[in-house]
């Protein structure tokens, strides 16, 4: 199930499946049906899209290889997620509607003094409930704990970092600059950005063909 900051926040990561969040979280994903190839489907696209951008980036900035092999990677973690079962197919979708949740759990003026986030956070909260679903204002599943899940934690958390490392402006990508290093970096991230994405549709291929 999912992985949770504490126990002390939700009871459920100690391995007691009888609290209400637990319980919301289930009677959610039960009013759900058949995500699973839709979910796969809308997933082989975006890696399709990001192979893509990466291939015209080739002789691009690092950044942007970087960015690209990063998207890469978390998408194959969430496709290897997705692809396993139809419950985790079914909590992918419901983190889509937390993942807005939190983008509108901003203070009021920070982007817009007439634009209330919140007061439009609440409203989606609100009619959510009345639809019947109780849990979209928790907390959404973190790539790294999906990656956990299927046994690949470590190979996510440093390749991430290293990707991460110079897809931002970090100090190192600004004050460390070689042209021969760039130059090796791009070629490797490149490379290792080609053979995931390939190898992810690939897998998804064969995943939607299966049903």
């Amino acid at each position: 199930m999912l992985e949770l900051p504490s126990s002390e926040i939700h009871p459920f990561s100690a391995g007691n499946p009888d609290t209400p969040y637990h319980n919301n979280i289930m009677a959610d994903i039960d009013k759900l049906e058949n995500m699973r190839l839709p979910v796969l489907d809308k997933l082989r696209d975006e890696v399709r899209q990001n192979l893509d951008e990466l291939i015209s980036s080739k002789n691009g900035r690092l950044n942007s290889i970087a960015w690209l092999a990063r998207n890469i990677l978390e998408l194959t973690t969430w496709s290897a997620y997705c692809a396993e079962s139809e419950e985790n197919s079914k909590q992918f979708v419901l983190d889509a509607v937390r993942d807005v949740n939190d983008v509108l759990n901003v203070p009021e003026g920070i982007y817009a003094a007439d634009f209330d986030f919140r007061a439009i956070r609440q409203e989606n909260i609100d009619k959510a409930e009345a639809d019947g679903f109780t849990s979209l204002d928790d907390n959404f599943t973190a790539v790294i704990n999906a990656a956990k899940k299927l046994g690949r934690g470590d190979d996510f958390k440093y390749r991430n970092k290293l990707f991460s490392k110079f897809a931002h402006p970090t100090a190192l990508s600004v004050i460390y600059q070689s042209k021969e290093i760039e130059a090796t970096l791009k070629s490797k991230f490149y490379a290792v950005g080609i053979r995931m994405a390939e190898g992810t549709i690939r897998y998804l291929d064969e995943a939607i063909a299966k049903g």
